[in-house]
Formats: structure tokens, C-alpha cells, sequence
């Protein structure tokens, strides 16, 4: 099997990523769907935590451009996501 790796979104477009799970003990599946529309190098130099800020205000601007209202923003920045909160 060819290893797959992920390729940022083509210009004004979204990725949906899929996939699924099987778990034969439960006689059941799992699937799971997430979608991705941005991906972007900014220059210059910021602090780990005023980096992470700008991407949680992407995540937040992006969700709004996509007609998004009710949605779960994640990171592992604790103080951004607190200040968030």
C-alpha cells in the first residue's frame, strides 16, 4: 500500500476527510467526517502563544465564512482556549 499524506486545500476550496472503523465485538461502525479549508504560511516572527491566537481567530473566521453557528473550536494552547471560553 502507497502511503497517503495530507495536501493542503487547492485555492478557495474545502477538504472533507473521511473514514471509518470497525468494531466486530459491538457488531458496529464508527465513521467520522471533518472538514478542512485552510492552510496558510504567514511570515514573520511571533510568540508560541500570540501564534496560537491567530489560528484560533482563522479557525473562528473560517467557521463563519462556511455558515458554520454551532461549533467545537480545539487546540492544545490551554491559556488561548481558557481566554476563549
Amino acid at each position: 500500500m502507497t502511503p497517503v499524506n495530507w495536501q493542503t486545500p487547492l485555492e478557495n476550496r474545502y477538504k472533507i476527510n473521511f473514514d471509518a472503523a470497525r468494531f466486530t465485538r459491538e457488531c458496529a461502525i464508527g465513521i467520522g467526517v471533518v472538514v478542512r479549508g485552510l492552510s496558510k504560511k504567514i511570515m514573520g516572527s511571533l510568540t508560541p502563544e500570540n501564534a496560537e491566537a491567530l489560528a484560533a481567530s482563522e479557525a473562528v473566521l473560517l467557521g463563519l465564512e462556511c455558515g458554520f453557528r454551532n461549533v467545537t473550536i480545539e487546540g492544545d494552547a490551554t491559556n488561548i482556549i481558557s481566554a476563549l471560553l
